[in-house]
């Protein structure tokens, strides 16, 4: 199956406190995306997309490409398992460690960017899910930083 999505618009944060992180932004981007499916249980997303964001009052420009991968399986009612990587090539003209370089990175960093994340839920009794999620990225000029959650819901 082949999905494509766009998507154009503007961002803005305005804020009465802290003036110095108010920005607005125009952006763009493009994504298409093929899935291979195998039964009801297991599917494979293969993506592509490229971005460009510009702040409108300096000029700032970012663009940012993303090719990767996800893999989910499925047991209805009982397990969800899904794992995703990406690589990601970021171009960036603006203020290094700001506010609006975060935002327009979305919290990546210039240059080669990679990004995994593993998650499993799973239902561990009649009225209980436990889910663990495990997130990874790793920019082109800072350490690995890796995060995770464990998470119990209780069904009454």
């Amino acid at each position: 199956m082949l999905k494509w999505e766009n998507e154009t618009g503007e961002k803005t944060l305005t804020s009465n406190y802290l003036s110095t992180r108010n920005f607005s932004l125009d952006y763009w981007k493009t994504s298409p995306t093929v899935t291979f499916q195998k039964g009801i249980n297991f599917n494979w997303d293969f993506m592509y997309s490229y971005a460009e964001k510009r702040y409108k009052l300096a000029g700032d420009f970012a663009s940012l490409s993303t090719l990767g991968t996800t893999i989910k399986y499925t047991v209805v009612n009982l397990l969800n398992i899904s794992s995703s990587f990406s690589f990601l090539a970021i171009g960036y003209t603006g203020a290094n460690n700001s506010s609006l370089e975060y935002e327009m990175l979305e919290g990546l960093k210039k240059g080669n960017n990679f990004t995994w994340e593993l998650l499993l839920n799973k239902r561990v009794a009649k009225n209980l899910d436990l889910t663990l999620n495990y997130n990874g990225r790793k920019p082109e000029s800072i350490k690995t930083i890796h995060s995770g959650t464990v998470q119990i819901r209780a069904f009454f």
